[in-house]
């Protein structure tokens, strides 16, 4: 157990499992501190609108009854019949059908000197239709509505009733009465009578859509901080209350809300932190199996490579040993394994790159072979006593080329000639080199100087059949190569130094008589200045 606390990919698990667990309570302490709170204040908002919804159906309501006692008080029948004239006033307008259809309890005619001179509407207890001159008889009923009404300290709005199956909140409307025209001066007041029933309710949850209940509530009762009263798992109760203009008792409004919102919201956020746990443990067991794949499992490989290459190298060169950084030697994971182990390769693994890179033959430009491999390979063909022809190639006022094209075009002219040298000198045992910036030699163990001069004339045709355009050039309108040619054919004990003199002779000459031309190495060679 100590072990695996210890290794790389057991503090690696814990460093993460205490990294999930860290998050999770950050989810669970951002959801009590900032999610809740904020679910439950926009839940408030939305109580509030929808309360404030209903009230503005009530308003509407009001001002619909107040539009229509606004009719019916400015209008020349009505002027006229609370004068005493139009004597079929009440006849011919009044019908229980109309109260029904406006939804009105109660109509009262008052005179100017307060006194009433009509009175007609529904009987709440009965539901009767009544129409009377006076309180008496048929219309007492309607005393209790108007009871402690003063005609002229009116206020419009909503007040407490006894209909006589309990007090009913209503609605109450007055207009004074003038002319058609609104002309006066007034001759007395209309006053109108709702009831806040179950039929302007049900009108209130057709036009809201919400469920509603109105009743009344003293105003010395203590006042809402605010409008959620309750919340239970899918409902919560918002009330609201309306002062009345004058009197002991408000209204309260309560509607039921449901909770869909806010559970939607709290459900995906729980889903949220429990998806997000499941992807963090899915991300641990990613990440650690990525771990053993990618790190562990090649380090562990590793040590045991490092181990083998110790047993073969280490004895062999002593001197070259060097130690890793203690703080590496000291670790107790695979890190700490690895870099005790990697101190004895370190030495061998040095030297073997030190030969490496000596013997990189390779020009990085063309891929073609450097100086020093061909001077090898030369130096091998020569001492094996076989008849060798070399080629020494140099491209035509290459230097032009590069004042004129520049040296990238410059390079792109050096890897096609390459190409196209390897295309032709392809046979086993032929070395083709780069030696200098635009020179070449070519290694032709076995051939003739005659075979080989044929091959330089080859090679020379197919560089101008490429075309590679050459504008400054003295000699072409495109890229040629002069070149030399010299052999061991009837000559011994002829090293490498003097045959390549030759080759480079026989260049010098070429490039004398005009370039673009083959040169074998003669005897009477102009000898090279440089």
């Amino acid at each position: 157990m100590i072990r695996f606390a210890r290794s790389l990919i057991g503090r690696f698990l814990l460093s993460l499992s205490a990294l999930l667990l860290v998050s999770l309570f950050a989810l669970v302490i951002w959801e009590r501190t900032f999610v809740i709170p904020s679910l439950l204040t926009a839940e408030s908002r939305l109580a509030e609108k929808e309360l404030d919804r209903i009230v503005l159906a009530m308003e509407d309501n009001h001002d619909g009854l107040a539009a229509i006692t606004r009719d019916w008080a400015n209008w020349d029948d009505s002027y006229a019949f609370i004068q005493g004239q139009q004597a079929n006033y009440t006849s011919s307008h009044f019908s229980a059908e109309m109260f029904e259809d406006i939804n009105v309890q109660l109509m009262v005619f008052i005179d100017i000197q307060a006194s009433i001179r009509w009175v007609a509407g529904l009987d709440p207890a009965t539901g009767e239709y009544r129409t009377c001159s006076s309180l008496s008889d048929n219309c007492e009923w309607a005393g209790r509505f108007i009871r402690g009404f003063d005609a002229f300290d009116f206020q419009q709005g909503y007040r407490l009733i006894d209909t006589g199956t309990g007090d009913t909140p209503s609605l109450i409307s007055a207009e004074p009465i003038l002319r058609t025209d609104r002309t006066g001066p007034s001759m007395g007041l209309i006053a109108m009578v709702r009831l806040i029933d179950e039929r302007l309710v049900e009108t209130l949850e057709r036009q809201t859509g919400l469920v509603i209940d109105i009743n009344t509530v003293a105003t010395e009762a203590q006042r809402l901080n605010e409008p959620v009263t309750s919340r239970q798992e899918t409902i919560l109760t918002a009330q609201k209350r309306i002062e009345p203009q004058r009197g002991t008792e408000a209204l309260l409004i309560t509607t039921d809300l449901p909770r869909e919102q806010t559970n939607h919201y709290r459900s995906a956020f729980r889903y949220t932190m429990a998806w997000t746990v499941l992807l963090l443990l899915g991300v641990l067991l990613v990440v650690l199996s990525l771990l053993w794949v990618q790190v562990i499992r090649p380090l562990k490989q590793l040590t045991g490579f490092t181990r083998k290459t110790r047993r073969d190298t280490f004895w062999e060169q002593p001197a070259q040993f060097q130690a890793v950084p203690r703080a590496l030697k000291t670790r107790r994971d695979e890190i700490g394994s690895l870099a005790r182990n990697f101190q004895r390769l370190l030495a061998a693994q040095k030297t073997r790159t030190s030969n490496l890179v000596k013997l990189s033959h390779q020009d990085p430009l063309t891929g073609l072979a450097n100086r020093r491999l061909y001077d090898e390979k030369l130096a091998q063909a020569l001492s094996q006593s076989q008849l060798v022809s070399v080629l020494m190639l140099d491209i035509d006022h290459f230097k032009l080329y590069n004042d004129h094209f520049g040296h990238q075009m410059g390079d792109d002219c050096l890897v096609s000639l390459a190409n196209q040298m390897k295309e032709c000198f392809e046979q086993p045992g032929f070395v083709v080199a780069r030696t200098g910036g635009e020179e070449f030699n070519i290694l032709l163990p076995g051939q003739s100087v005659e075979d080989a001069e044929q091959d330089a004339e080859r090679l020379r045709k197919l560089i101008k059949q490429l075309r590679i355009p050459h504008p400054n050039s003295p000699v072409a309108s495109v890229v040629t190569v002069s070149v030399g040619v010299a052999s061991t054919a009837n000559v011994r004990g002829l090293g490498p130094e003097m045959l390549m003199r030759r080759a480079d002779e026989a260049l010098y000459q070429a490039k004398a008589e005009g370039r673009d031309r083959i040169k074998r190495y003669a005897a009477t060679v102009i000898q090279s200045s440089d």
